[in-house]
């Protein structure tokens, strides 16, 4: 599984033991099925309407016991007092029902492991050169898609090369004048 590989590259890349790594990202791996099977469809979440649910921090708490909902709230409003009898608006409480019960059966280092993984999601477009491969290889397998720096690099040159020689020219000029400045490959 490419993500599964990605995953394991990533960490190991971080300094982690590969055989470690490994059974540790399936826990997060499978963690992710369950939160994507208790997930509302989006369809379902077109109509706003439909899913508005006024309730207290109060009800929210009764409902999902397993999140401490006035410390979340009260961090999230901050400096701003609050108290369980403040009615917020949720359009989610059916995944949030769902989503208490599974941390409550999830083992706490799935979790930590999961919020970790997250977050180094989320910093490897800004990680070093080394990450680059590892991540341009997972979406190139996943999207089909370049690495984003030579994918920048590539509108970047093609636009140059249009204001420039606003002439026609044909596309293996221009694919050959992109390998060579680009990729330093004479073709």
């Amino acid at each position: 599984m490419a993500y599964h590989t990605y995953m394991t590259e990533v960490s190991i890349l971080l300094g982690a033991n590969e055989t470690i790594a490994k059974e540790e990202l399936w826990n997060i791996i499978e963690f992710e099925r369950r939160l994507a099977e208790i997930s509302v469809p989006e369809v379902e979440r077109i109509d706003t309407s439909a899913i508005y649910h006024k309730l207290t921090i109060a009800d929210l708490q009764d409902q999902v016991p397993q999140i401490d909902w006035m410390d979340y709230f009260k961090t999230l409003v901050a400096p701003m007092a609050i108290d369980e009898s403040e009615e917020i608006v949720s359009y989610s409480t059916p995944f949030f029902v769902e989503l208490g019960k599974l941390l409550e059966v999830t083992d706490k280092r799935v979790l930590h492991n999961y919020i970790i993984w997250r977050l180094v999601m989320d910093m490897m477009p800004h990680m070093p050169p080394q990450y680059e491969k590892t991540r341009a290889e997972f979406r190139r397998v996943l999207l089909g898609v370049l690495t984003d720096r030579l994918a920048n690099a590539f509108f970047n040159f093609r636009f140059r090369l249009f204001i420039a020689r606003p002439q026609r020219f044909r596309f293996h000029e221009f694919f050959s004048l992109f390998l060579k400045e680009i990729a330093g490959i004479d073709a």
